[in-house]
């Protein structure tokens, strides 16, 4: 895939500080035009987490942005995301049972 991170990147965030959820940030989000929504879902639960992944997946896919998951490759590859985010302490591709 030769995908385009160039543009607004827009981090959809679970923190409570934050009036609504990620998904409707996402959506604010792909309205003001952004290019790339990532989603950081940090004290999220892993179901609760994937179902929003897969809610932003659809709305990046209807306005033609791309997705990409913070920290959790595994969440990444079920919601079909564009890319993932991993830092060193995040939960690695090799931990991934090969199918």
């Amino acid at each position: 895939m030769n995908a385009n991170f160039r543009g607004l990147h827009v981090l959809a965030d679970d923190d409570a500080r934050w009036k609504h959820d990620p998904v409707a940030q996402a959506e604010a989000a792909c309205r003001g035009g952004a290019q790339v929504i990532k989603l950081r879902a940090k004290s999220t639960p892993d179901t609760r987490a994937l179902e929003w992944a897969r809610k932003i997946r659809a709305l990046t896919r209807a306005c033609g942005a791309l997705f990409v998951v913070n920290d959790r490759f595994d969440l990444a590859l079920e919601a079909e995301a564009d890319g993932v985010h991993l830092g060193q302490e995040d939960l690695s591709p090799l931990s991934i049972p090969a199918e």
